[in-house]
């Protein structure tokens, strides 16, 4: 099970890390735009909608190329689907803090621990119930997918907030 994990799971890490890259570099400021400003504020745009499932797909491809667990042609589309499910699961997220009359980019004041851990694990969830799918895991499989990438999401926020490509945690 080691090699679905890490094929799900390095891509979507060195995507994110390049999303984040790129958004900070300001790069095609044409795709910058809100996908829906007021139910989802101005931080969900569709350029993160077109270049992390783009990017997902292309580290996917190339981790396939490298570890042969996988048929190499199953590495773009499958990258691409589950950058999609990434980004997608975070809508919820955006919609509900939102509601609470939480800013975009903000932490939450009161009850902040709630929306914390709806940060950490909302795209986990959402990229283990894809793979759930398309890598036909049991229901085990599953839920320590989750909670490997809820630790990954983790470390990895804690680490890019450490090297100031991330604001905050």
């Amino acid at each position: 099970m080691t090699a679905p994990f890490a094929f799900i799971l390095i891509p979507l890490i060195l995507s994110n890390v390049m999303h984040m890259w790129w958004v900070k570099k300001d790069l095609w400021p044409g795709l910058a735009i809100p996908v829906w400003p007021r139910l989802f504020g101005e931080n969900k745009t569709w350029r993160g909608f077109v270049v992390l499932p783009l990017l997902n797909g292309l580290f996917s491809a190339l981790f396939a190329l490298l570890v042969p667990v996988f048929p190499p042609m199953m590495g773009f589309p499958t990258g691409f689907i589950l950058g999609l499910a990434y980004m997608a699961s975070e809508l919820p997220n955006s919609l509900i803090k939102r509601r609470a009359g939480i800013p975009p980019g903000r932490s939450a004041v009161s009850n902040a621990w709630i929306f914390t851990l709806m940060d950490k694990t909302d795209s986990s969830l959402g990229v283990s119930l894809a793979s759930h799918f398309i890598f036909h895991l049991s229901p085990g499989q599953t839920v320590l997918l989750f909670l490997v990438a809820v630790f990954c999401h983790v470390f990895f926020s804690w680490l890019l907030v450490l090297v100031r490509l991330k604001r905050h945690f």
